[in-house]
């Protein structure tokens, strides 16, 4: 009886996962406080794709408050990090 308990059958499921179209993720930690703000630009890849992520490289951003002061953000590494 315990032999039988401890056996199991196992089934191997393949499922295929089809590459979707790569999109811009935006990470940003933006607050009302005085102090360097950051927008991190990067785009999405597979979900099984272990690589680094790949920066999204050359966008302008730009940001309005309360008050339409715009403030501009600018990538001064090349590496995605504005």
């Amino acid at each position: 009886l315990i032999l039988a308990c401890c056996t199991a059958c196992e089934t191997v499921i393949d499922v295929p996962l089809e590459a979707g179209p790569t999109q811009l993720s935006v990470e940003a930690t933006i607050t009302d406080q005085p102090g360097p703000q950051q927008i991190r630009l990067s785009l999405t890849q597979g979900y099984l794709d272990n690589s680094p992520d790949k920066p999204a490289l050359g966008a302008e951003i730009g940001m309005l408050d309360d008050s339409n002061r715009l403030y501009r953000f600018f990538d001064a590494d090349n590496n995605g990090t504005y």
